[in-house]
């Protein structure tokens, strides 16, 4: 398996700084998370020059990115958008310009449920649809994440499924929201291999109270019986340690030492 690591696990810092440094500690292909870029001092342009350069460089590869969430839509002024079409054209505007600096493979999303409008699915549904024209046409793929609890209906591994198949988009598996969902990971798992529509994989543990984003093996996730379902379908794609960590930074470098001694691991799909 491919491991990548998203830049949520320096989360105080800058995204470009967080991907730096990840490269730098041995983690050179990351995800980055938009959120990262609303931390940039220099500002959002300065800062997508940096990426530019950095990924130009040869100093980071970005797998993908974490396009904008619920907060941050709704911190962004962005969650009263009148129709899908308005808000699709204003969220593809803030990532559009870091999709033309990083290259990434693929643009993963969250299926925003949009209560105060009439037909919740169906807004969601022409949202992620333009959002995966363009996707396509900026040499991307659109994967679509799901949820943990209390966002229904797409907390549902199975439901989420079933919408990326509709748009012709791909599923990254959230381990951890699966995990605090009550969902059974390697049956998850198992049934987007045997569709074809498993692209990616947010890899994080919880104790099964919270969406905690520890790092993996440090919670309650089935990880043995998840690698077993990966190993005989020969999963080969990326999966993105989605640990996230705010200060004190020492803590922070602490994980990220950790994940170092667990990357063997888990690009081996083996338990340590």
């Amino acid at each position: 398996m491919l491991v990548a690591v998203s830049t949520s696990l320096l989360r105080s810092l800058c995204v470009v700084d967080a991907a730096l440094t990840l490269a730098q500690c041995g983690f050179r292909t990351v995800e980055l998370n938009y959120a990262g870029l609303l931390r940039c001092s220099d500002g959002v342009p300065e800062a997508v020059s940096r990426l530019r350069r950095a990924v130009s460089r040869g100093e980071v590869s970005v797998l993908s990115i974490h396009a904008p969430y619920t907060y941050v839509v709704k911190n962004l002024g962005l969650w009263n958008c009148s129709s899908p079409e308005r808000l699709a054209g204003v969220y593809w505007s803030l990532i559009a310009p870091i999709v033309e600096a990083a290259e990434p493979r693929m643009i993963v999303v969250h299926p925003m449920h949009v209560k105060a409008v009439a037909n919740p699915e169906e807004f969601t549904l022409t949202f992620l649809e333009l959002l995966r024209d363009w996707a396509l046409a900026s040499g991307t793929i659109l994967a679509v994440e799901n949820l943990v609890r209390g966002e229904e209906p797409w907390s549902d591994v199975g439901r989420v499924a079933e919408l990326a198949r509709s748009i012709g988009a791909g599923v990254c598996l959230d381990v951890g929201h699966a995990n605090y969902a009550r969902q059974g990971i390697p049956e998850a798992a198992e049934h987007l291999l045997r569709h074809g529509l498993l692209v990616s994989m947010h890899l994080h543990d919880n104790d099964g109270s919270a969406d905690q984003h520890l790092p993996p093996f440090t919670g309650a996730v089935e990880w043995r019986r998840l690698f077993a379902v990966l190993k005989s379908y020969g999963y080969r794609g990326p999966g993105v340690i989605e640990a996230g960590c705010s200060e004190p930074m020492a803590k922070c470098l602490n994980w990220l030492s950790l994940l170092r001694a667990l990357k063997p691991f888990l690009k081996e799909l083996r338990v340590p």
